[in-house]
């Protein structure tokens, strides 16, 4: 052993000194300084190259007291408002002197917080488009390894060098996964509409309701006033001994119990008022000299095209049709995640003084599991995407016709009413005529003026109603068919330019 182990010294310094005497080029030479500096150099390149783009985070503050700031401050005539209007072509001028409940629903889409958070949502969906539409960024990486020992013909301790990996897809993945998202935008503007149209339906509800309920208002006065002339009638003759005192005592109880009723019709009308202000944002207070007109009648409507414009641009076909596309563009993902990928790895290295080239790859392929299940499954949603959007399709058509026959019911029964308020009011004039003429008592003729006051407040119910179902059939449909400034600003808000600009509440 310890003759070995000489010989082992023997030879290392003689090594050693046949080194020291050999000429320079076989000498060591010094760690491959270029040769790091050079990768260095390279990364650090890279890292600035994608360093230019380098954007700082800022947070941004949340104001929690904005929205209770400026709700309490807000007016249906501010400026902005009125300015989107004008565009529109809602209004001539501005402010307003009355308001119809068209303009109202205008009004309440331009103010809602809902379509400007569903109008953000647009943006982000947008956003992750362009994002889908980039191609993936290689890796560069720096690899410097330090080795103890050197091997026979290598001049350096040091391997060193830059390497980047980066994969190749087929383009058809990357132009369906840019489709996938361009189906996202759409979603994301569909439900913009939809925001649209829900804040219309509140406002415009609302308005209708607030007509109905001044204007019934205004008829239980004049019921009141019939109907007491009626019980001092009664009165009278229970006082000239004409009459029994039951009758005059019955009427008074009938009375009160209409004073009561007005009570319920005062506080209708001040929930309707409060329900309009909630769905305009805007405090109470702000809608204290508010004047509303009511809407023109419109009797004049094609079933055919009212139902083939809802299943063109209903947000529920729509949406149920943005489905169906993206079911159909994952199912032609699945199919083309049958072909592989390759990852190339090229690099060069400094390896403990010898230039190294390098090109590592490989292609991903599946080993235990094929596509067969994926593209099955993906079949099979398409399948029943296509069979929910003829489930919509059958839903909206219900829904057009079901609205449809409510109105037409309303407007025969409006019309009926109408035939019975005419010869109620034909039938008063005759009793009045004949009254003055002595023939008929006083207290027939009172009660007369009570049922003709009666049947004005029936007409006027009638007439809400019908304006209710004439509104609940475009809110159905989703067709604004008299409302052309809120068509116009639907197109604004599904526009690729995105030109509509809301009225911050």
């Amino acid at each position: 052993m310890r003759r070995l182990a000489d010989g082992a010294a023997l030879e290392r310094r003689a090594g050693r000194d046949w080194l020291e005497c050999a000429p320079a080029i076989f000498k060591p030479r010094a760690a491959p300084r270029r040769a790091v500096i050079a990768g260095g150099a390279l990364v650090v390149m890279v890292m600035l190259n994608a360093g230019c783009a380098l954007q700082r985070y800022e947070a941004a503050a949340l104001d929690r007291e904005h929205v209770v700031d400026t709700h309490a401050r807000q007016r249906l005539d501010d400026a902005p408002l009125g300015q989107q209007l004008l565009r529109l072509g809602a209004v001539t001028n501005w402010p307003l002197a009355a308001w119809t409940p068209a303009q109202l629903g205008l009004a309440a889409a331009l103010r809602s917080l809902t379509v400007h958070e569903a109008r953000a949502s647009v943006t982000t969906a947008t956003a992750e488009g362009v994002l889908a539409a980039q191609r993936a960024n290689p890796s560069v990486s720096l690899a410097i390894d330090h080795h103890g020992d050197k091997g026979h013909g290598q001049s350096s301790h040091w391997s060193v060098g830059p390497s980047i990996d980066f994969s190749l897809s087929p383009q058809s993945r990357r132009r369906i996964a840019v489709a996938l998202a361009d189906v996202a935008i759409v979603g994301a503007r569909i439900t913009l509409l939809e925001q649209a149209w829900q804040a219309r339906d509140m406002a415009l509800t609302a308005a209708l309701d607030v007509i109905e309920q001044s204007t019934l208002a205004t008829l239980a006065e004049r019921e009141g006033e019939a109907r007491a002339a009626l019980v001092a009638s009664a009165r009278a003759q229970v006082a000239a001994g004409v009459e029994y005192a039951f009758e005059w005592q019955t009427l008074e109880l009938e009375a009160n119990d209409a004073r009561l009723a007005r009570l319920d019709q005062r506080r209708a009308q001040t929930l309707a008022e409060a329900a309009l202000a909630q769905a305009l944002a805007l405090p109470p207070a702000a809608l204290s000299q508010l004047h509303l007109n009511p809407p023109l009648a419109n009797d004049t409507l094609d079933y055919g095209n009212l139902q083939a414009r809802a299943l063109s641009q209903h947000p529920q076909v729509l949406r149920a049709l943005a489905n169906y596309d993206q079911a159909e563009h994952e199912l032609a993902l699945a199919v083309a995640e049958q072909y592989p990928e390759i990852h190339l790895s090229p690099g060069y290295f400094f390896d403990q003084g010898d230039s190294v080239w390098s090109l590592v790859g490989g292609v991903a392929v599946p080993l235990f599991a094929n596509h067969s299940a994926a593209i099955n499954k993906a079949s099979t949603a398409r399948d029943a995407a296509r069979e929910h959007f003829y489930a919509v399709q059958s839903a909206t058509i219900a829904s057009v016709q079901s609205a449809w026959t409510e109105w037409q019911a309303a407007l025969a029964n409006d019309q009926a009413t109408q035939a019975v308020a005419y010869d109620i009011d034909a039938s008063v004039q005759a009793l009045r005529a004949h009254a003055q003429e002595g023939i008929v008592d006083k207290r027939v003729v009172a009660r007369a003026g009570l049922q003709q006051a009666a049947v004005a407040t029936r007409l006027a119910r009638s007439v809400a109603l019908t304006r209710r179902a004439r509104a609940a059939l475009e809110m159905a449909a989703r067709v604004p068919v008299d409302d052309a400034p809120f068509a116009r600003y639907l197109i604004e808000l599904y526009a690729e330019d995105g030109t509509a600009q809301e009225t911050q509440p």
